[in-house]
């Protein structure tokens, strides 16, 4: 099932938090940006590979919050595989 109704391309990238962090989402590509909202490790958000930047992703969070996160904290959910 999909996290969002929207439809970007057939499977959805999903990232997910890495372990020990609490991962700031900000409002615009830029780390000086207003923070949005934090979420935790684990956590799994939709990424928006067409808007995201060199060092960040636009996402999508379960809760339908967007904004941009640092993309040294999200490791991409490879579909079908276990890893």
């Amino acid at each position: 099932h999909r996290m969002i109704s929207q439809s970007f391309d057939d499977k959805p990238k999903i990232g997910i938090v890495k372990d020990g962090v609490k991962l700031i989402i900000h409002e615009k590509p830029d780390f000086k940006s207003y923070s949005v909202c934090s979420i935790c490790s684990g956590e799994r958000v939709m990424i928006d590979d067409e808007e995201s930047t060199d060092h960040m992703y636009k996402v999508f969070t379960e809760i339908g919050i967007e904004g941009f996160c640092d993309k040294n904290f999200i490791r991409i959910e490879e579909g079908g595989s276990n890893g």
